[in-house]
């Protein structure tokens, strides 16, 4: 069994309340996953799975406790990963372009991290998200625009150290970006800086860390 939990409204964090953004309010979510041998012993017949908690006697301590592992994932990796698990075939990686293949995946089996300790991470993990917009300055539909007025692509990649975003030219006939138009960007440092508030991206000293991180974007948009 696995659960993503969905997110709500923003509480006003960098001036909005909606989620229409590549912050992390609005794209990190919690992954929990149960399977019965590996992430949690396999309970004996007869007995509930997931029993109801009296909140008002309840004891952690009754209970098996399972593990965070702090790793980066993405939503796509659950398709890959529910394949390993089930027994199947793990869908091959999507070529580019993709249009005519009739099963791919974009993601990567997580079931190797249900093995790892809650203290392994991988500092290469990253996840992409992106989020449009129609112009550089705000106006009517900035946070909604309708497909053919995106001229703003911003692409957006979240390390376990790092978040980096830049916002380039797109064309929504072709749907390419042009990551040689710059329209502006964003490095946040996420353990010093978790609300993303302070942005670093113009500082010579972190020159290397945007340099890097722009190469992922290299072959994979």
């Amino acid at each position: 069994m696995t659960q993503k939990k969905k997110k709500g409204w923003s509480l006003g964090e960098h001036g909005e309340w909606a989620k229409y953004s590549n912050f992390d309010v609005a794209t990190r979510v919690p992954l929990m996953v149960y399977v019965p041998g590996r992430t949690a012993p396999i309970p004996e017949p007869g007995t509930k799975t997931f029993p109801y908690l009296d909140p008002f006697q309840y004891s952690s301590e009754r209970h098996y406790k399972g593990k965070v592992v702090k790793n980066i994932v993405e939503m796509v990796d659950l398709f890959p990963t529910i394949s390993e698990l089930a027994g199947l075939k793990v869908p091959h990686r999507c070529p580019r372009p993709s249009f005519d293949v009739e099963l791919c995946t974009e993601g990567s089996s997580i079931v190797h991290y249900m093995k790892t300790s809650e203290k392994d991470m991988d500092p290469e993990a990253i996840a992409y998200s992106q989020y449009p917009r129609p112009a550089d300055l705000p106006q009517q539909d900035s946070d909604l625009p309708l497909l053919k007025d995106i001229r703003i692509m911003g692409y957006s990649i979240r390390s376990c150290d790092y978040r980096y975003t830049v916002w380039v030219d797109f064309d929504p006939v072709t749907f390419v970006a042009d990551f040689e138009h710059l329209h502006s960007g964003e490095l946040y440092l996420v353990h010093s800086d978790p609300n993303q508030d302070h942005n670093v991206f113009n500082k010579t000293e972190y020159a290397g860390v945007v340099h890097k991180l722009r190469n992922y974007f290299k072959g994979s948009i």
